[in-house]
C-alpha cells in the first residue's frame, strides 16, 4: 500500500477500508468462540483481495466457495484463513512464472468442506511433515480443543501442488 501511495493510485482507499475490515474483524469478532461462517468468509474475501492487488499479474486465483445455504452456521474464528495465508506464503517463493492458489469450500450435510491447492516449487513448507510451522501446529491444537474428534485434515503434496482438505462437522 505505502508503494501504491506514492504513486498516487487510486486504488489505496480501498485497500485502506478492507485493511481496516481485515483489522475489526480480527480485534472484536475474534474474541467470540464462534462466529457467523459469512463473517468469516468475508474476512478471507477481504485478505484475498489484498493479496491479489500485492502480487499482481503473477497470481492465478481460483475460488469455489459457497456463499448460499450457509446462513446460521457458525465456525470458530480465524480457523480457515491459516490456510488460505500458508497458500500464499508458501506459493509466493515459487521459481515458477505463476502462482497458482486454489480454495474450494462446500457444506454438504453437516459437514464444512474446505480446500486450499497451491503450486510450489520444492520449497521447505509448512504442511511439510518434517517441520510443521506454528501457525499449522496453532490450528491443529485449535482443532483438538474446540472440534475433538470432529474433523480431518488431509495434507497432500504432489506434482509441485500442495493441498490440504479440512472436512469439519459444523455445530
Amino acid at each position: 500500500m505505502y508503494g501504491l501511495s506514492l504513486a498516487n493510485d487510486n486504488k489505496v482507499p480501498g485497500l485502506l477500508l478492507k485493511l481496516s475490515d481485515l483489522l475489526r474483524y480480527s480485534i472484536y469478532d475474534t474474541r467470540k468462540e464462534y462466529v457467523p461462517l459469512t463473517n468469516e468468509l468475508a474476512y478471507i474475501d477481504n485478505y484475498i483481495e489484498l493479496e491479489k492487488i500485492r502480487i499482481g499479474y503473477k497470481l492465478s486465483f481460483v475460488s469455489d466457495i459457497q456463499k448460499t445455504n450457509i446462513e446460521g452456521i457458525n465456525i470458530a474464528p480465524m480457523l480457515l484463513i491459516v490456510f488460505i495465508e500458508n497458500a500464499f506464503k508458501h506459493s509466493k517463493n515459487t521459481l515458477l512464472p505463476y502462482i497458482q492458489i486454489e480454495t474450494v469450500l462446500q457444506v454438504i450435510d453437516d459437514m464444512l468442506i474446505f480446500t486450499v491447492k497451491n503450486s510450489y516449487s520444492g520449497a521447505a513448507s509448512e504442511y511439510s511433515s518434517e517441520s510443521p510451522g506454528i501457525g499449522l501446529a496453532v490450528t491443529l491444537k485449535r482443532l483438538d480443543l474446540l472440534y475433538p474428534g470432529k474433523y480431518t485434515l488431509e495434507k497432500t503434496k504432489e506434482n509441485g501442488y500442495y493441498q490440504v482438505k479440512l472436512q469439519l462437522k459444523i455445530k
